[in-house]
């Protein structure tokens, strides 16, 4: 099983986009199964991080703007995984959730539960949502427990 990141995001987002007139998601090398997207593994990263590959664009009512979620990586800590993406026109990644501690399901799956947005991810979602915002949980599916 090749390894990725299962993530549906934010379940209200996600309805808000696909029923907004207008609105819609825009996927590029991510596949998407019942509302829960995945990113595929690129690269593993001498700290343990993870960095995965493909793209989520969010637009809003008439196709607003919203954001694309792109070069996702997780950076193990020490109470939790800092989660970072690259916002269009970004300089550079920026921290956007953190996650409680990895939670090994079963073999080769692994749950991060606890994923909240901070001040960065707040900004970088033009004030949708406020830092400390609970998002969906994320799972490390094909690699070995976290």
């Amino acid at each position: 099983m090749r390894c990725h990141l299962e993530w549906s995001v934010k379940l209200s987002l996600l309805m808000y986009v696909t029923s907004a007139p207008g609105g819609r998601l825009e996927v590029d090398g991510v596949t998407s199964e019942r509302g829960t997207f995945r990113f595929p593994l690129e690269e593993v990263g001498a700290d343990g991080s993870l960095r995965f590959g493909g793209s989520v664009a969010f637009f809003a009512h008439h196709g607003a703007f919203i954001t694309t979620l792109s070069h996702l990586q997780l950076t193990p800590g020490a109470l939790g995984w800092a989660v970072s993406y690259t916002p269009p026109g970004a300089d550079g990644p920026i921290v956007a959730w953190r996650t409680g501690a990895p939670a090994p399901e079963a073999a080769g799956v692994t749950e991060l539960p606890v994923v909240a947005l901070t001040e960065g991810g707040a900004a970088a979602f033009g004030g949708y949502y406020a830092a400390g915002e609970a998002f969906d949980p994320m799972r490390v599916v094909g690699a070995p427990p976290l």
